[in-house]
């Protein structure tokens, strides 16, 4: 179970990550991306949104001089997929068993 529930983590990693970042740029150029970039990422969109507009003192304050702001951008989109990663796997296994229980509750009948 656990190898087929990392199988099926890293499979959504990798497509959201591909997805966020084609997405991400896209949103520098066209408004309708900033939207999309929300949806797909909700609820850590506006943690990572709101982290963005932070200036490098910011940064370097609370993380040290190693950290800048493009640093830290770049370490909080990867965290941000991580993130929605999980929850995404965690919600196609609950899609699942849902699914299995109500074939078995269909078949009872």
């Amino acid at each position: 179970m656990f190898k087929k529930v990392l199988k099926t983590y890293f499979l959504v990693f990798g497509v959201l990550f591909v997805v966020n970042w084609a997405v991400g740029v896209a949103r520098f150029y066209w408004d309708i991306f900033r939207v999309v970039f929300i949806a797909i990422n909700f609820p850590f969109s506006l943690i990572y949104l709101w982290l963005e507009n932070k200036d490098s003192i910011w940064w370097i304050n609370h993380f040290g001089s190693l950290v800048n702001d493009e640093i830290g951008q770049g370490i909080l989109f990867i965290f941000m997929v991580f993130f929605q990663s999980v929850l995404v796997t965690a919600l196609i296994f609950l899609f699942k068993y849902w699914l299995t229980c109500r074939r078995q509750t269909i078949n009872s009948f």
